[in-house]
């Protein structure tokens, strides 16, 4: 079972001037468990890829299966195969439109037929993980929340339908550091817990590294690389540059620092690694 694309090809206001082929014949799979990051610079087709991933976007040419179902049918099946991928998008807060934080967190598990205990045990689950106190939170107005809190309550509602693919469009733009932590910590450990499939788009190397086990790099709207991380970071400089992409800001101290002549290694890509390979140097110094 895997999410699958299989040349798929994508072409904004086909058949006007403004016609742009947005995506070119993708083939990819990401296999169920797999934590997938997503970089590019911008207009590279990240957020038109991830698009497909559950229906929103229909491919110009090519198909798009998930648990080997075709999601572009229109049988029964196909529509409760697209429920089965949760999307929080760039500003997920401009999902927001029921009365309280409540029925906007429950709209998706009662959608989906749960009974109302169980939309509760949801609703519950969601706002814990996204950080809301539930009594607190609840009964309020989602447009009286502050931006931050409207974004938690976005995310809540993506993890109440309990997905078991989870695609994340930039979900920490436009968040402080203490709430960008907080969202981060929270994805890695749903990952952890569940093991569901995640695919992250981020312009944060040092956020992708740090939680990725597989990157695909998008630039002009196909696939350039796609590998583990230390297997992409390793490929020639100057075409990760011209896909607006650039090592981490410790990968390029670590460099510097081999580049002295210290004893640390140069392909280190987290922060975690380089205390490593730093604190036996510094301690012998």
């Amino acid at each position: 079972m895997s999410l699958e694309l299989a040349g798929v090809s994508y072409k904004y206001s086909p058949d006007t001037p403004y016609e742009r082929l947005a995506l070119k014949n993708i083939n990819l799979k990401i296999m169920p468990g797999e934590f997938v990051g997503i970089i590019g610079h911008t207009g590279s087709g990240k957020s038109t890829l991830v698009q497909h991933l559950n229906g929103l976007l229909t491919p110009t040419e090519g198909r798009i299966f998930i648990d080997g179902v075709d999601i572009g049918g229109k049988t029964p099946e196909a529509k409760g195969t697209r429920r089965k991928v949760g999307m929080v998008f760039q500003y997920p807060e401009h999902q927001l439109f029921a009365e309280t934080v409540y029925a906007d967190v429950a709209f998706g598990p009662r959608n989906a037929g749960a009974d109302e205990a169980e939309v509760e045990a949801r609703v519950r689950y969601g706002m814990c993980f996204a950080g809301l106190n539930y009594e607190e939170f609840k009964d309020r107005s989602p447009f009286t929340l502050s931006g931050g809190q409207m974004r938690r309550a976005a995310i809540a509602g993506v993890i109440a339908l309990q997905p078991p693919y989870l695609i994340l469009d930039e979900p920490t733009a436009g968040l402080d550091p203490r709430g960008r932590d907080e969202i981060l910590a929270g994805i890695r450990r749903l990952y952890r817990e569940s093991r569901l499939t995640v695919v992250l788009v981020s312009h944060n190397m040092a956020e992708v590294v740090r939680m990725a086990k597989r990157i695909i790099v998008m630039h002009g709207g196909g696939i350039l690389f796609d590998g583990p991380p230390g297997a992409v970071f390793a490929q020639d400089q100057q075409l990760l540059e011209q896909a607006g992409i650039r090592l981490p800001a410790i990968s390029r101290l670590m460099r510097v620092l081999a580049g002295k002549g210290k004893p640390v290694k140069p392909n280190v890509l987290t922060v975690d690694e380089a205390v490593k390979e730093i604190l036996p140097w510094a301690r012998g110094r």
